[in-house]
């Protein structure tokens, strides 16, 4: 007897509520209340408008939290990564030398190209 079974099971997920794992039900609700305090206690200073620009930048990070998977990697990780290799990657340099050296290496490379020609000519 032979049972199939899907190859994407390791990626499964069991839904908590509305198809939601419990993570991603977790960081919708915190991040819904999150900017619902933020709009409510900035509503009446500086406008609705205004209100929603300013939580903007709290709920996002929030709710990709719960969301974002990228290659394995969670919001937070893939963040870290992409700061280190933005901002402190080095930059691999070429340097190519002199004009004379760059004429001996060409020189030397053609001395090779003849002898392996000699040596496939002589066989």
């Amino acid at each position: 007897m032979d049972i199939e079974l899907s190859e994407d099971l390791q990626h499964y997920k069991e839904s908590f509520v509305l198809g939601l794992t419990v993570k991603q039900a977790f960081f919708s609700m915190l991040a819904l209340g999150v900017g619902a305090a933020i709009v409510l206690l900035l509503y009446e200073k500086i406008g609705i408008t205004l209100s929603c620009y300013v939580a903007t930048p709290f709920v996002v990070p929030l709710a990709l939290t719960g969301f974002y998977n990228y290659h394995g990697l969670s919001f937070w990780q893939f963040m870290s990564k992409l700061l280190h290799y933005t901002l402190f990657n080095r930059p691999l340099l070429y340097g190519a030398g002199t004009v004379e050296e760059l004429k001996d290496m060409f020189l030397e490379k053609k001395q090779e190209q003849k002898k392996k020609r000699r040596k496939m000519r002589r066989r």
